[in-house]
């Protein structure tokens, strides 16, 4: 997953909890993909990235992704879930 998340031009990855974000982040930016973190203790925005790490409730919905990674099922399968109302309900699997 991570490999393709990173191959991608602008991408997001939305996680269930700070330490899952801060995980991707880490690893993308271990491999030199800089990558921001973006959670509700912690923000660390690296210069230059056009990858982020967020909780689900910081994601940013106003941004275009060419990949988004929701790591919340049931998130996908709510059309009243307060990300998936922001995104605008789209199936992509």
């Amino acid at each position: 997953m991570v490999a393709e998340f990173s191959s991608n031009f602008v991408g997001v990855y939305c996680g269930p909890l700070r330490l899952l974000a801060r995980e991707i982040a880490q690893r993308l930016n271990k491999v030199n993909v800089p990558c921001n973190l973006i959670t509700g203790q912690e923000r660390d925005e690296i210069e230059g990235a056009k990858h982020s790490s967020v909780t689900v409730e910081m994601a940013d919905v106003t941004t275009d992704y060419q990949c988004a990674v929701i790591d919340e099922i049931q998130v996908l399968k709510s059309n009243t879930h307060l990300l998936t109302a922001r995104m605008g309900y789209q199936r992509c699997l």
